[in-house]
């Protein structure tokens, strides 16, 4: 497996092995696949993200923050009670950098013990990218948390874009971009697509962060992935492969 879902135009043993588990349930759905496989549907969508990425930085910029990042704050904080502190506090805590390091870590391990070592070298690419960016980005806009009231949990560094939102969302991504052809698509979608909104909602209920940074952390996240989608992996692959055989 590569950076890239299976390709449905390649002959392999396992494209044609997905083909016949799953023609029997995917008639319907089958043109869909195939649209979203194709490159020129990925850089629509990442030129619609780079167009919503913009607003979202430009926001970043305003000082005072603008009323759409501030009336969500507001309302949530009106509507706050020990319940739901607790409950977002939960959410929030599983995923904090050391427990999403140590999901990555033993998601690596789990990889590394089965021999699937393209799999965990992709998903370093894929994570470690993702942070990356997200530090850059904070060094650059130096913008602050949101200071409405005190919050439950203080933050020190800057706000934009939102790290725990960010990185739920890339390692969502890089679960449907393995799982698409499967039949874990739709339960990978539902329930990690669940739980990286409530964990982008933890953030701003929480008052540590402003919409659009969550907003702008899932617009990177998508950028992240796609563009990796994009790279010419399996050729390169391939030609790896061929050169050392050649020199075998």
């Amino acid at each position: 497996m590569s950076l890239l879902p299976p390709d449905p135009d390649l002959p392999t043993a396992r494209g044609v092995a997905l083909t016949q588990t799953h023609s029997s349930h995917s008639n319907s759905s089958g043109p869909l696949h195939s649209r979203l496989e194709r490159p020129t549907l990925r850089i629509a969508l990442m030129v619609a993200l780079l167009l919503v990425l913009g607003g979202l930085a430009q926001a970043a910029w305003s000082h005072p923050a603008l009323g759409f990042d501030v009336v969500p704050l507001r309302w949530l904080h009106a509507n706050a009670t020990p319940t739901l502190d607790q409950i977002m506090l939960t959410l929030t805590t599983l995923s904090d950098p050391p427990e999403m390091a140590g999901l990555l870590a033993l998601t690596l391990l789990a990889l590394c013990l089965t021999r699937r070592f393209r799999e965990a070298a992709a998903l370093l690419i894929i994570a470690g990218g993702a942070e990356v960016i997200d530090l850059l980005l904070k060094e650059v806009f130096h913008r602050s948390r949101p200071a409405l009231w005190t919050t439950l949990i203080p933050e020190t560094d800057y706000s934009f874009p939102s790290g725990h939102a960010m990185f739920t969302a890339v390692l969502l991504g890089a679960a449907l971009l393995w799982c698409w052809n499967t039949r874990w698509r739709i339960p990978v979608l539902l329930l990690g697509g669940a739980f990286t909104v409530l964990v982008g909602l933890s953030r701003v209920y929480l008052g540590v962060h402003f919409p659009s940074d969550i907003l702008a952390a899932w617009c990177l996240a998508a950028l992240w992935i796609l563009a990796l989608s994009l790279l010419p992996v399996r050729a390169a692959w391939a030609w790896v492969q061929t050169r050392l055989n050649a020199r075998a």
